[in-house]
């Protein structure tokens, strides 16, 4: 009797799959319920966080196939290149999409740095997404999802990614964040706290607390406190970006302030 390649094992984590495959049509060959239950509450999510929604589209998000790549690969790797069909073509296009103008790591791509990293994410994309190796897909537009999407921990990762995503197109976010008193990566954090989990948020906390005590020296009886005072100080960030968005539509002038190149 054939095997039910569609059959659900509950026992076991959903495979990774393409957000864009998970999406469908066609139903994809890796699909189960699960993902459908995962896709509801990804929208319900995103619904509900303005930037993630603004920086939400299921084309540009890389899954990561190869659950066994590490994020921390450190001992040396050697490989002739050379035995790879094509590979100048396809390194020549992994360096456009990895590498911004000055040749630093592109955000997304932090995680595999490494000459190993690089390699086996290489070999991942071209076996799963080639698509993100053709044409002028700007590397802002990639985001790549080292974490599984279709569990509850990769949706937490997801949304926080896809307002990175939005920060990066977005004049008006981008500068604001940029005058404001805390970071890009804290401001997500500030809003992982508001839309995520329970996990997602006690990770944000737990983060912006580490760096209050390590970076800046914050003695531990005050790191509660301080913890809360930037998230609301994110949570107002956040209420005068949109006011401000909001303002520009109606007055072409603010968004030219944000727009106009000095």
């Amino acid at each position: 009797m054939a095997e039910d390649k569609y059959k659900v094992d509950y026992t076991k984590t959903p495979k990774r799959i393409q957000l864009k495959d998970a999406s469908g049509p066609p139903i994809h060959e890796l699909s189960d319920e699960r993902n459908y239950e995962f896709l509801n509450k990804l929208f319900k999510m995103k619904e509900l966080d303005p930037f993630a929604k603004e920086g939400y589209s299921v084309d540009n998000v890389y899954q990561l196939m190869d659950k066994d790549l590490s994020r921390d690969i450190t001992s040396p790797f050697k490989e002739d290149k050379s035995k790879w069909t094509g590979y100048g073509q396809y390194a020549a296009d992994m360096e456009r999409l990895l590498r911004d103008e000055r040749g630093n790591v592109n955000r997304p791509f932090k995680e595999y740095e490494t000459d190993q990293g690089q390699s086996r994410l290489l070999l991942d994309i071209i076996k799963y997404r080639p698509d993100m190796l053709k044409g002028n897909r700007g590397k802002k537009d990639v985001i790549a999802q080292y974490d599984q999407w279709n569990t509850e921990q990769g949706l937490g990762t997801l949304l926080h990614e896809m307002r990175h995503k939005a920060f990066e197109h977005d004049p008006i976010a981008h500068s604001l964040i940029k005058q404001s008193q805390i970071s890009e990566e804290i401001f997500t954090r500030v809003l992982d706290v508001k839309y995520g989990d329970e996990q997602t948020e006690k990770n944000a906390k737990k983060f912006i607390k580490n760096l209050l005590k390590n970076k800046y020296k914050v003695k531990s009886e005050d790191l509660d406190e301080g913890v809360e005072s930037i998230i609301n100080y994110g949570n107002n960030l956040e209420d005068s970006i949109i006011r401000t968005k909001f303002d520009a539509e109606n007055y072409p002038e603010i968004m030219e302030k944000y727009t106009k190149k000095d």
